[in-house]
């Protein structure tokens, strides 16, 4: 690997060599000059002009770039477009001026027309797919510059990304037939800003492939590249018919950019063998992925870090990232700047912090910064929140404020033994206008303090601005001890601000006396829960508190469009598949639409249980309203609840239809559901 590197750091110096011997990036008349950009792709074993070797073992045919002033290409002005054949960039800009550079690789022909490729560039911004069919993948990057704020200069290398995700169908079993035609119909399709990785929803894609011959027993019948989300993969359930056969579905296939899924199997209803599928990593042998160990005491500062002058600083080792934790530790004033503001801090590589002990960042100080995973993996985290230790908030960021977590995945334990705390797997305590994105959570949270606010992803949201979204928690999260009045959630604990399209595969478990448990959070105050789904299982205790699939207890919140598919058993206060205890008031009465649960509640032999509401209680002077919530395969008209309390002047109605106080709903023509 070393010989490997000494190649490759070779090739770009005699590279960048011949650059600066050409235009040695000097300032022309008019204050501008000629700026170098070199392009390689991932894996690749050098980064010259043309060469393309990669990983893949393809070269792109056209090279695309689009410049933007300024660091936002949303506001920002296009002031350059190129299509050409080579990697290699030669830009004349202005001096001092900002620009944000996006780049484009793949098999199109450069010649601007944007009807005859496989994918369609014509935006950077927006890049959707042509031909799905298309064998070859595609890359994409960005660069933020500012002319004459350079270390080369001038000139950059950008190791692009793959922008696409590889599916490829293997056939287990010989065909029966000589000739074969395989269809395929993804049922979502998706468009790409190579700004952020970020993607968009389009029309379902369909491929298709014809085979000769019957021999293709552990041969791949087809790959396509599709654009696909970044963070967390899409699941999507795939159809496909053989020839003229029945149509078959394989449920649950994970998709994901730069990954690669393998479905393998028998495509022909003539077989009975089952269909599986694998999610590989496609760059796990790249150098830069390497993954750095944590010895548990070095810490290093960054080298991009200026502490006079905020902007983006790349953390490249686990030493630079424990330089960050113990920055915050303190809670002092870092280089006349308070939390970072105005920094993000950018991963370049997987992390293993070994199980070391962890002090949260922020444990003392807000953490104001953005935080940016990059699609890379933190393992060994542990955290402890004893009754010694400082600050409100613990998991991998103590306390974020007006700052932004995204693109992570963190592996490891948090735990809170202290009173009045928060704690979650990526963020203890959220506030202001803090952001959480495309996160997954993989640690166990666990919660033995008093009155600790828990989650997943988070313990707490505490600001009606504050944002989860898009992220998924697979974690165990659980309350032990008794009396401890804790309130955990699979993605958050209490929720003021907003928790959007996230998923909780999770265990939710009160093992204490007490304690609020729902599967995506505890406590919805006036905050709001939109189209997330909980599939994790959710066990209260017979001294428990209130339980819900969705929520345990809502008081004025707005819960819509969400999904229970998780088990449920009961605990001894109020149960409900989406909300155990839902209460509404005259000033805040909250809105609740479009959720559905299953049937999956273990026991009605205890507590107050509901398939959607566990009790619903309407305040004085209050109109509680609930609309189209109903039990999957049911109608609206199956919603039950467990028990309605209506106070003076106040109404629940259900789909237009007014509920009578201190019974369930529908009140059952048996005494049990």
């Amino acid at each position: 690997m070393k010989r490997m590197f000494f190649i490759l750091s070779l090739s770009l110096a005699t590279m960048l060599a011949g650059c600066n011997n050409e235009n040695d990036g000097a300032a022309s008349p008019g204050g501008s000059r000629t700026v170098c950009f070199y392009t390689g792709l991932p894996g690749a074993s050098t980064r010259a002009d043309g060469d393309g070797g990669n990983a893949d073992g393809y070269t792109p045919s056209r090279y695309i770039m689009e410049i933007y002033e300024g660091t936002a290409p949303a506001q920002g002005n296009l002031t350059t477009r190129i299509e050409q054949s080579g990697g290699t960039f030669n830009v004349p800009l202005t001096d001092n001026q900002a620009y944000t550079c996006l780049f484009w690789a793949d098999n199109g022909t450069p010649d601007n027309n944007a009807d005859n490729d496989d994918y369609r560039a014509a935006d950077l911004k927006a890049v959707s797919i042509r031909n799905p069919q298309t064998e070859c993948p595609a890359y994409g990057g960005m660069q933020r510059i500012t002319v004459g704020d350079y270390t080369d200069k001038g000139n950059y290398t950008i190791t692009l990304q793959h922008a696409v995700a590889k599916v490829n169908f293997i056939q287990t079993e010989a065909f029966t037939g000589a000739q074969n035609t395989l269809s395929v119909n993804f049922p979502k399709g998706y468009r790409l800003n190579v700004t952020d990785w970020s993607t968009t929803e389009t029309a379902p894609t369909t491929c298709q492939w014809s085979r000769s011959g019957t021999d293709f027993s552990g041969k791949s019948v087809g790959v396509s590249y599709l654009i696909m989300p970044d963070a967390v993969a899409d699941v999507q359930n795939i159809t496909f018919r053989l020839n003229e056969e029945e149509e078959r579905t394989v449920s649950n296939i994970p998709l994901q950019r730069n990954h690669a899924t393998n479905i393998r199997g028998a495509f022909s209803n003539l077989y009975g063998a089952s269909i599986t599928s694998s999610l590989d990593n496609w760059d796990a042998d790249k150098e830069d992925n390497l993954v750095s160990e944590w010895d548990g005491t070095s810490t290093q500062q960054p080298a991009g870090y200026d502490s006079g002058q905020p902007g983006e600083v790349f953390i490249t080792s686990a030493a630079e990232l424990a330089w960050l934790a113990e920055q915050m530790k303190e809670g002092q004033n870092i280089g006349n700047n308070w939390g970072f503001n105005g920094y993000t801090f950018t991963l370049t590589r997987d992390i293993d912090l070994k199980d070391h002990p962890w002090t949260p960042i922020g444990i003392k100080t807000y953490f104001y910064a953005s935080f940016n995973g990059n699609g890379f993996t933190i393992r060994g985290l542990k955290v402890t929140g004893e009754a010694s230790s400082g600050g409100d908030g613990f998991g991998f960021i103590g306390t974020l404020r007006d700052g932004t977590v995204r693109n992570l995945t963190i592996y490891g334990e948090v735990t809170c033994a202290k009173k009045d705390k928060y704690a979650g797997g990526i963020v203890g305590d959220a506030s202001s206008d803090a952001i959480i994105e495309n996160c997954v959570n993989h640690c166990t949270v666990t919660v033995t303090g008093q009155n600790v606010y828990a989650g997943g992803i988070a313990g707490n949201l505490n600001d009606a601005e504050s944002l989860i979204q898009n992220c998924t928690n697979f974690g165990l999260v659980t309350a032990f001890s008794d009396s401890n009045n804790s309130s955990i959630g699979g993605i958050a604990g209490d929720v003021l601000g907003a928790v959007e399209n996230c998923i909780n595969n999770g265990p939710v478990t009160d093992d204490g006396t007490g304690n609020d448990i729902g599967g995506i959070a505890a406590d919805v105050s006036k905050g709001r829960i939109e189209k997330c789904t909980n599939n994790g299982c959710i066990t209260g205790n017979a001294n428990g508190g209130d339980t819900g699939g969705i929520a345990a207890h809502a008081a004025g919140g707005t819960i819509t469009d969400c999904v229970n598919h998780g088990t449920i058993t009961p605990s001894n206060r109020y149960v409900g598949g989406i909300v155990g205890y839902l209460t509404g008031h005259s000033e805040y009465p909250g809105s609740y639409t479009g959720n559905r649960s299953n049937k999956s509640i273990t026991s009605f032999d205890r507590g107050t249980v509901g398939y959607i509401i566990g009790l619903a209680s309407a305040d004085n002077d209050t109109q509680l309203t609930l609309t189209d919530n109903h039990i999957e395969g049911g109608t609206p008209g199956d919603v039950i609840i467990g028990l309605c309390s209506i106070a003076i002047n106040s109404t629940i109605t259900i789909d237009g239809v007014s509920a009578t106080g201190e019974k369930p709903y529908p009140v059952p023509t048996n005494p049990e559901p």
